[in-house]
């Protein structure tokens, strides 16, 4: 996935950044679950490498949902004027970060660090750096592992308040992830109980990842009203979307309240309680 993605992102297909990314993520959040059963030594450089590389991928991504979801917003003012405003600061934002954050990203993939990071992942794939353990059976030292991860989330999510900071829900998010793709992967030996579990999870990171855009969205959106080159009408628009943003984080964060429990239900289920 990781290299197919690599040869999309060379091409500059639509969504292959964020399919690069994810796969880089998903590596990570498995050489975490599973510290236990990989050689330290070999994984330790393979994760920072991997780290580096969702960072640099970061900056375009973020631009390119950040975009769509302000365009989409001032698309939906009322009056034309704060629409124009609007489609105006938004579009100004995105020339200029936009081809800076793509020619980082060009300029990493050439490097050697990058091509070392395939050879790493694809002699990974050839000769996994396990250790004894991983080759006792699946119940005595996956299930355990995936149980530590969903047991983090949980513990975190039962001192999480509505009211909490944004930063919190964040570290919920990425929390959430981690035992996502480790009841992802464990789903083909586990059984159906599992795959119902890792859909749970789906919902919610995907709910908590609108929630992240939306305070992502804010924040962009209070630097370009405060901005030197911003009319007092694309403040006042940009003000009005920051407004809208803030609504519907309330929102989520009350859905989440809903579906959590259908989450525990589904992991108790699957044995991670």
């Amino acid at each position: 996935h990781l290299v197919m993605a690599d040869v999309a992102v060379r091409r500059d297909l639509p969504d292959s950044v964020h399919q690069m990314r994810v796969a880089a993520r998903r590596l990570r959040s498995t050489f975490s679950t599973y510290r236990a059963l990989l050689d330290s030594d070999a994984v330790a450089p393979v994760r920072e490498d991997l780290a580096w590389l969702a960072r640099e991928l970061g900056a375009v991504r973020d631009t390119e949902v950040i975009y769509a979801l302000l365009t989409e917003l001032g698309s939906e003012l009322g009056e034309e004027a704060d629409r124009q405003a609007a489609r105006d600061a938004v579009d100004r934002w995105y020339e200029k970060r936009m081809p800076a954050a793509r020619a980082s990203v060009m300029a990493a993939l050439r490097t050697d660090r990058h091509d070392q990071l395939l050879d790493d992942v694809i002699a990974f794939v050839t000769e996994p750096p396990v250790t004894d353990d991983a080759f006792r059976p699946v119940e005595e030292v996956l299930l355990p592992r995936v149980r530590r991860t969903w047991r983090r989330l949980a513990h975190r999510v039962d001192a999480l308040d509505v009211a909490a900071p944004d930063e919190q829900w964040h570290e919920v998010r990425i929390l959430a992830k981690k035992a996502r793709y480790a009841a992802e992967g464990l789903s083909p030996v586990m059984g159906k109980h599992m795959r119902t579990c890792a859909g749970a999870l789906a919902e919610v990171t995907d709910l908590l990842g609108t929630h992240q855009d939306a305070h992502v969205a804010r924040t962009v959106l209070r630097t370009l009203a405060t901005g030197s080159d911003t009319s007092a009408q694309e403040a006042f628009a940009l003000g009005m979307m920051s407004q809208h943003e803030a609504e519907r984080q309330q929102d989520f964060r009350q859905e989440f309240g809903r579906l959590w429990p259908g989450v525990v239900h589904a992991a108790h289920k699957a044995g991670l309680e």
